[in-house]
Formats: structure tokens, sequence, C-alpha cells
């Protein structure tokens, strides 16, 4: 009898930053972009955070929007996780 494996962890995260993934999320679909495509980066400065997505299949380290999947960032204030700007990554 062969055994199932026990579950997998696919990622971990502080928990602080599932906040400024959520605020991002609707830029995201805005742009109709499917976050099962990409990797997601959270980028913490000052008094902004930037949520970077970039294609699961982009190389490692590769600047821009290597992968089959167009790059894109969503930039938010810290203040009020408002949209401070967003645009695809070339």
């Amino acid at each position: 009898m062969s055994q199932s494996s026990g579950p997998t962890t696919v990622a971990k995260f502080p928990g602080a930053c599932l906040k400024w993934v959520h605020a991002a999320e609707a830029e995201v679909h805005r742009k109709g972009l499917n976050l099962d495509n990409y990797m997601v980066s959270v980028v913490e400065r000052d008094d902004v955070v930037t949520v970077i997505l970039k294609a699961v299949d982009a190389p490692e380290g590769s600047k821009g929007s290597g992968g089959s999947h167009i790059g894109f960032e969503v930039e938010l204030s810290k203040k009020n996780s408002k949209v401070v700007r967003s645009n695809y990554l070339r």
C-alpha cells in the first residue's frame, strides 16, 4: 500500500504582508491579471509598500518582466493602504 505524503507548505510570510496583498488585489484584477500565474513579492520602503508580481517562470534574479506573463507592481501608501500608483514591468 502506498502512503500519501503529508501537507506541503507552499509559502510562509509575516501576516502583515497579507493586508498589502489584499490592498493590491483589486488593482491586479482590474488589469485582468490572474494571480495563479505569478510569484508575489512585498517590498517595504519609507512611506510605501510595493506588491510586485513576476511570472512564475521568470528566471531567478531577472529584472523587469521576464517569463511568459508581463510583470506588474502596485505601490500602496502605508498611511491609508490606498494605491499610489501601479504599472507594468518592462
